[in-house]
Formats: structure tokens, C-alpha cells, sequence
């Protein structure tokens, strides 16, 4: 079975677009969990009325800990697969079809196959990640290895979760990709971009961002930290190399806002610390194989 896991921040306006293309998935038994950060008593109804759709709320939790907390719901099946998603990225044709159907071609291989993500077509040109194999000429293969690919869209399976863990709980939203994709590298697996599988993902920073920016710089410098190795960058490497780029590129406000996100992440360093020997330890999910 296919758990499709997602975390909203959306009135009902916006949520039953999504809701309608997963209710519409065929040939694939599935069921959707959502979990409302919201507390949007519309979506609550609606939601609650659907027949193959669970509703979760725990006030706002962040991103990965609500994507913690329904696996936590579940029992992880060997022969399951878990699409996590926010509630601002939309499907194009075929998308999760095509997602499922690369998966299941990699598991074919020997390799130890991780995430897989969609090409996004995103409002932020950094996470647009169609760019990537247009600029690299990749296009002509169904799918590439990648190194980072957002979590507003990830397809994973059992074996990831119970030999990599869930997201790093301390991470209430930013940073929390990277860390999982790190930490499952590290353990030896191998993460995929799937070209032809498009999502639209619709984010915009709200108005009074500040805090926003600055939570992603820090964690995101932080998630280095955590999962340092000799095939990654120190998180002192990689704050420098993002100023020096910054300053390049005249971003003078990500400058900014990277300059401080290293200043918190010194002075969280002994916290985190403490946590980067404890942070390998899964997130308690109950397992069953069916294999």
C-alpha cells in the first residue's frame, strides 16, 4: 500500500486540489493521512469526511515532527511505500504513477535505493529543479542520482525507515531534508531525481519571513554538523562557502542571513554536540515485514 502523508498549512480552498488528485489515484491502493498545523476547522470537516483520508492535528508541530508522528500512528509494512508532502505542492499527469513506477524499477537493482523525488517546478528558481538536468543535458534518462531534492515531495520505503530513521525531531522545519538525505548517504544509499514525474510546488515566503530565513540558514548549517563525514562539507566550510557566493552574486540579504544562522549555530554548538551522538537513534516507529 501506498501512505500518502501530508502536512498542511492551507484553508480548504487550496487543500482539496491535492486531496482531489490523490482521491483520483488509480491502479495503486493507497491511503492519505493529513495532518492539519492549521487547526483550520473547514479542513478539519471536509477531510474528515473523506473515505480513504485520516485527519491528525497536534497544533503546529513543524514539518518533519508531523511526518514523525503519523508514522508513529502506523504500523510500517515491509511491503509498503510513504509519499510525505506538504499541502502547496501539486501533481502533474502521471506524476506519483510514474514515482512508483521508477521506484519499483530501482529496487530491481542491487543498490540500496533511499528517496526518490519529483522534478519540481518551483516559485523559487534555487529549488526549481528541472533546471538541473536541463542545464546538464539529463534528460534523456528517466532519472539521475541526486544530492539534495526538497521534502515538499518524497517517495521512501520501509527498509529506509527502519535502517535510517525518520527526520531529526530538534528541526521543526528547514534543514530537515538535507539531515534525512545526509544521514541516509552516510548509511550507504543512493537518492534519485525523477524527471518525468512533475510537481508544481506553490511556496512563498509569507511576509514577515525574517525568522523563516534565518531558522533555514541555521539548520541547514547545522544539518552539516550533524552529519559531517570525508565525503561532506564541515558546516564551518560550508557557511564561508555560501558567504563567499553571497557577497559574489550580490545577494547581500542571504548574506545576511547566513552570517547570523552561523552565528546561532556556534552558540548551539555544546546542545548540538550532545545531539549529534544521540541523533543516529531511530525515531520509534512499530515495524512489521510481510515479506
Amino acid at each position: 500500500m501506498l501512505h500518502c502523508i501530508v502536512v498542511g498549512y492551507s484553508t480548504w480552498d487550496k487543500v482539496k486540489t491535492l486531496l482531489s488528485q490523490l482521491t483520483a489515484l488509480q491502479g495503486l491502493v493507497h491511503q492519505t493521512h493529513y495532518v492539519d498545523n492549521l487547526g483550520d476547522e473547514m479542513v478539519k470537516q471536509e477531510v474528515s469526511s473523506l473515505a480513504q483520508c485520516n485527519y491528525y492535528t497536534w497544533g503546529n508541530v513543524g514539518y518533519g515532527p508531523a511526518i514523525n508522528s503519523v508514522l508513529k500512528e502506523l504500523t510500517l509494512d515491509s511491503n509498503d511505500q510513504y509519499l510525505i508532502m506538504n499541502d502547496d505542492a501539486l501533481f502533474r499527469d502521471n506524476c506519483i504513477e510514474t514515482l512508483m513506477d521508477t521506484y519499483l524499477g530501482l529496487k530491481q537493482s542491487n543498490e540500496k535505493i533511499g528517496i526518490i523525488s519529483p522534478t519540481f517546478v518551483a516559485s523559487r528558481p534555487h529549488e526549481d529543479s528541472s533546471r538541473y538536468f536541463k542545464l546538464t543535458g539529463l534528460k534523456a534518462k528517466n532519472h539521475t542520482r541526486m544530492s539534495f531534492g526538497p521534502a515538499a515531495c518524497w517517495l521512501l520505503d520501509y527498509s529506509y525507515l527502519e535502517k535510517v530513521g525518520g527526520f531529526f525531531p530538534p528541526f521543526f522545519m528547514y534543514g530537515e531534508d538535507l539531515e534525512l538525505l545526509n544521514r541516509g548517504r552516510m548509511k550507504g544509499f543512493s537518492h534519485f531525481l525523477v524527471h518525468d514525474a512533475i510537481v508544481l510546488h506553490d511556496f512563498k515566503y509569507p511576509p514577515d519571513s525574517k525568522k523563516l530565513r534565518l531558522m533555514k540558514e541555521r539548520n541547514v548549517i547545522s544539518a552539516h554538523f550533524l552529519n559531517t563525514n570525508p565525503n561532506g562539507k564541515s558546516p564551518h566550510l560550508f557557511a564561508f562557502s555560501g558567504l563567499i557566493v553571497s557577497f559574489i552574486r550580490g545577494h547581500f540579504s542571504r548574506l545576511w542571513y547566513i552570517l547570523l544562522g552561523y552565528l546561532q549555530f556556534v552558540r548551539r554548538y555544546p546542545e548540538l554536540r550532545k545531539s549529534k551522538v544521540s541523533h543516529q537513534s531511530k525515531v520509534k516507529f512499530r515495524y512489521v515485514s510481510t515479506i
